[in-house]
C-alpha cells in the first residue's frame, strides 16, 4: 500500500516548532468499538500519535503546548472515502495539478476525510497523482488502483480503461499494472468471464486485491469464486445468485435508461423485489463469512434530487454545476411513486446485506450528478442511515471497516498509540449522523486544523456560491 504522510514537513508547515503536542480537554471520545461515546476524556497527542485516553481532570495541565477544549465536542477518527476519481474529479476531462493540489485535496481535508482510495485512473496518469500526493502540502492518504479491466474497446470504452478480451492479455495487463505498482486490481463490466479468471490468478500471485464491478458475464458468486472480494455499486445483477431474473437483467435496466432515469429506476426495481429474500440472506451470509466488502455509493444509484440537498448544491464545483443542473432537471421529471419505490428496494438490499454481515465501505463516486468533492461523503453516510444502518455502523463505513479491509493501516481509530488522524464535532454523530459536517477541527499529519482553516479548504472554488457557516 502507498503512504504518503510526511509528518515531519507538515509540522513544519502547519504548526509552530513548540505544537507538536496537544490537549483535548473534557471530550466524548468516540471509538465507534463499544456501544456509546465516553464522555469527560482528557485526550493526550504527540508527534501525530494518540498517547493516553483518560477521565478528565480540571485541577491538571500538563505541559502540552496546545491545549483545546473539548467540552460539548466530539472526537472520532478521521474519515475515508472508499471510492473515488482524483484526476476527473468535476466530471469534465482531467482536472490540472494545480487543481488538484491547490483546491481537492485540501476540500477532502477540509471536509475531515483523510483517506482516498482512487478506483479508476489512467496508467499514463497513475504517476502524476502519487507525485501530486506526495508533494501537496496538505493531502489525504492514498491508495489507488490505475486502470480499470475492461472487455474489447467498444464506444463506452473509459479513457481509464485498459482493455483484455481474452485470457492471454487479462494476465498481460493485470501483470503490467501490478508490475506498476498499484495497490489492487479492478475489473470492470464488459470484461469476458475467462479473462475474469485470469486476473484473480495474477491477483492471488502477486498479493493484490480483486476489486471492481459485478461484470455482465459472470454471477457474483462465480466472481467470488475467482477471488474477488470488493464489489463497487449494489447494481442488479447483485441479486443473480438468489433470484430468476434473466441473465442480461442488468443490461436491460441500461437499455431502459435510454427512455430516462424513471424507466431506469423502475426496471431497477422490478429485478431486486424479484429476488428471493430468503435465498438472499443464505447467500449474503456465505459472501460475509468469505470476506467480501462491497461500496454501494447510494449517492449515485438514486435520483439527484434525493442526494442533492440543497446545502450540498452549494459545495459542488463551479465545473459540474451544468451537469448538476441537466441531473437535477432528470430528476424532478420522475414521478415521485416511481422514485420512492426504487429507493425504497435497494434501501432493502443495503440493509439485507448489512444485516447479513457483508461489510460495507462509504464511498462518493465523487464528481458528477451533483456529487459534490467530500461533500459527498457525507451524505452518503446519511443515506446509509436512511439504508437502515444505525449511526455508529455508518460512522465505520467510512472509519474502522475500510482501515481494516483496504489496508489504510494508520487510519480510522482512536485509542492510544494510534496515529492521531481525527475528526473534532461540535455535534454527536451517533444521535444524528449528519453532524459529521458540524466541523470543528481536524487533526492530521501531526498537526492541528481549526475551524476556519478547514473552512476556508473546503471554499477553495472562488467562482462557487458560498454556504454559511
Amino acid at each position: 500500500m502507498t503512504r504518503y504522510f510526511l509528518a515531519a514537513l507538515l509540522a513544519l508547515v502547519a504548526a509552530p516548532a513548540d505544537a507538536q503536542k496537544f490537549l483535548v480537554r473534557n471530550v466524548t471520545v468516540i471509538d465507534l468499538e463499544g456501544d456509546r461515546g465516553l464522555a469527560g476524556q482528557d485526550v493526550r497527542i504527540s508527534d501525530g500519535k494518540v498517547v493516553s485516553i483518560s477521565p478528565h481532570d480540571d485541577a491538571e495541565l500538563a505541559d502540552e503546548s496546545h491545549v483545546i477544549d473539548g467540552t460539548g465536542r466530539y472526537l472520532m477518527p478521521a474519515l475515508i472515502d472508499s471510492h473515488v476519481h482524483v484526476l476527473s474529479a468535476f466530471n469534465d476531462g482531467p482536472v490540472s495539478s494545480t487543481d488538484v493540489t491547490g483546491q481537492l485535496l485540501p476540500r477532502y481535508l477540509g471536509y475531515g476525510i483523510v483517506g482516498l482510495r482512487d478506483t479508476g485512473t489512467a496508467l499514463s496518469e497513475l504517476p502524476r497523482l502519487r507525485s501530486l500526493i506526495e508533494r501537496a502540502p496538505h493531502a489525504p492518504a492514498l491508495i489507488a488502483a490505475g486502470p480499470v479491466i475492461d472487455g474489447a474497446r467498444n464506444q463506452w470504452t473509459k479513457d481509464v480503461a485498459v482493455n483484455a478480451p481474452d485470457a492471454a492479455t487479462a494476465t498481460a495487463v493485470a501483470n503490467q499494472l501490478a508490475d506498476a505498482g498499484v495497490d489492487f486490481l479492478k475489473v470492470y463490466d464488459n470484461l469476458p468471464p475467462d479473462a475474469h479468471a485470469a486476473i484473480g490468478a495474477v491477483a492471488r500471485e502477486r498479493g493484490l486485491p480483486l476489486a471492481g464491478h459485478m461484470i455482465f458475464g459472470l454471477t457474483p458468486d462465480a466472481a467470488i469464486a475467482n477471488g474477488q472480494r470488493f464489489f463497487e455499486h449494489v447494481y442488479v445483477n447483485i441479486v443473480d445468485d438468489c433470484s430468476d431474473n434473466p441473465a442480461d437483467a442488468r443490461l436491460q435496466v441500461l437499455q431502459a435508461w435510454f427512455s430516462g432515469w424513471g424507466a431506469k429506476l423502475d426496471k431497477n426495481r422490478q429485478f431486486l423485489a424479484a429476488r428471493d429474500t430468503k435465498a438472499c440472506d443464505v447467500l449474503f451470509g456465505r459472501w460475509a463469512e468469505a470476506g467480501v466488502a462491497i461500496t454501494p455509493m447510494l449517492t449515485m444509484e438514486l435520483p439527484t434530487n434525493r442526494v442533492a440537498l440543497p446545502t450540498g448544491r452549494l459545495a459542488v464545483h463551479r465545473r459540474a454545476m451544468d451537469g448538476c443542473s441537466r441531473s437535477l432537471a432528470g430528476a424532478n421529471a420522475i414521478d415521485p411513486v416511481v422514485a420512492e419505490a426504487a429507493t425504497g428496494e435497494l434501501f432493502e438490499v443495503v440493509r439485507q446485506l448489512h444485516d447479513a454481515g457483508v461489510a460495507i465501505l462509504a464511498g462518493s463516486d465523487n464528481g458528477g450528478d451533483c456529487r459534490a468533492d467530500g461533500y459527498a461523503l457525507h451524505r452518503e453516510l446519511q443515506l446509509l442511515v436512511e439504508a437502515g444502518l444505525s449511526p455508529r455502523d455508518a460512522l465505520a463505513s467510512a472509519t474502522r471497516v475500510p482501515a481494516q479491509r483496504l489496508g489504510f493501516e494508520d487510519l480510522g481509530h482512536l485509542a492510544p498509540g494510534a496515529a492521531a488522524e481525527l475528526l473534532l464535532l461540535d455535534g454527536n454523530p451517533l444521535v444524528d449522523v449528519a453532524n459529521t459536517l458540524l466541523i470543528a477541527g481536524l487533526f492530521h499529519d501531526g498537526a492541528f486544523h481549526d475551524a476556519a482553516t478547514l473552512a476556508g479548504w473546503r471554499h477553495g472554488d472562488p467562482a462557487a456560491p458560498q454556504p454559511s457557516e
